[in-house]
């Protein structure tokens, strides 16, 4: 199976790792901006058809998006050029060839006010990347039949990246800094790496629609901060408790949101995973 992954990131880089040791399933191709890559293309101003020449992908996999949530408050236009625009044009290219697409979207779709969500409760985002990753999803699912929509939430794996939630609290911890953590924002963190291994199953049953596959677990930020610091050995009582109202973000979150995963946790092979499993797989890739 021929797979194009778009975007070099967290979770880019994850996949390409691990999908291109799978050397007698897969053939892997990654495309980025800046840097060594079969393939560079920018989704805000390239043309994928010109930049891929004579190859074809059976499977795109675009993990490239603008992430930064109050960034996308400040600049909607880049948002949307990005988040929007960006997954549109690879959209027409995977309707034109016949190509699927796997998308990659969030728990900011959703308002935040009864959690945790089902691939069927109505979306209401409270931000504009919420609104843009919702925007995107209507135009996949109003224009091509082969997709996945997987919903993701709280995104992390220190193996992958040093930017993320749990890699800069643990720099924090371990400089034996206090910080405070919001105790009134609930979600399900999720393993970077389990997402993508889930990937296969539903590449190996060629399946297609939504699905949430994020961690089976809610927990707010400040017990999820907690139990980081139990596991890896750092002193718990660095992380102070603090509300949502506390800090001033650009944009607004979701506070009891989290989504509910017994719809992918029915098909066979899908393993999700609850934090202390995260959390102890991430522990395991340090060496004291």
């Amino acid at each position: 199976m021929k797979i194009l992954i778009i975007g070099n990131g967290q979770l880019g880089s994850c996949a390409y790792k691990i999908l291109s040791e799978k050397k007698d399933k897969y053939e892997i191709k990654i495309s980025g901006i800046e840097g060594d890559f079969d393939f560079k293309y920018d989704l805000i101003n390239g043309n994928l058809e010109k930049v891929l020449g004579d190859y074809l992908p059976e499977v795109i996999i675009l993990t490239a998006a603008y992430t930064h949530v109050d960034g996308c408050e400040e600049k909607p236009n880049l948002s949307f050029a990005i988040n929007v625009k960006g997954t549109e044009n690879i959209v027409k290219f995977c309707k034109t060839h016949q190509v699927k697409l796997i998308f990659f979207s969030t728990d900011y779709i959703f308002d935040g006010n009864h959690g945790p969500y089902s691939e069927d409760d109505s979306p209401n985002p409270l931000n504009v990347y919420g609104q843009h990753k919702l925007n995107a999803e209507k135009i996949i699912k109003e224009n091509l039949k082969n997709y996945l929509i997987l919903r993701i939430a709280w995104l992390a794996d220190i193996k992958y990246d040093n930017m993320n939630f749990v890699a800069r609290l643990l720099e924090k911890l371990k400089n034996r800094e206090s910080l405070k953590i919001v105790d009134d924002q609930y979600g399900n963190p999720t393993l970077t790496r389990n997402v993508v291994e889930n990937i296969e199953v539903f590449l190996d049953q060629n399946l297609s629609g939504t699905y949430h596959i994020s961690g089976t677990e809610m927990i707010n930020r400040f017990a999820y901060a907690r139990k980081i610091a139990e596991i890896f050995g750092y002193d718990p009582n660095l992380i102070l408790k603090a509300k949502s109202n506390d800090f001033k973000t650009a944009a607004k979150r979701p506070l009891y949101g989290g989504m509910n995963t017994a719809k992918a946790k029915k098909i066979p092979g899908i393993k999700l995973l609850n934090v202390e499993e995260m959390v102890y797989k991430m522990k395991d890739d340090i060496a004291f």
